[in-house]
């Protein structure tokens, strides 16, 4: 089990959601694609969700993109 704060996975997931690759959510917030594809997998396990695409609808769905401003996105 990955050993990443809950802050760390939030960043991931949000940045997933957002669509981006692992390698690109790695580069992002400087991690390795290896630890990224980690976190991913710790946070569908912790949102018993199945892909990528189902943990990205339950950030939506639970406001987590709406957090960020707008220029933190891009």
């Amino acid at each position: 089990m990955s050993s990443c704060s809950p802050p760390r996975e939030r960043d991931v997931l949000v940045l997933v959601a957002e669509g981006l690759s692992n390698a690109d959510v790695g580069a992002r917030i400087h991690l390795g694609a290896g630890t990224v594809k980690d976190h991913v997998s710790a946070i569908l396990t912790k949102l018993r969700a199945t892909s990528r695409v189902q943990a990205a609808l339950l950030a939506q769905r639970a406001g987590l993109l709406e957090e960020r401003p707008r220029s933190q996105a891009g």
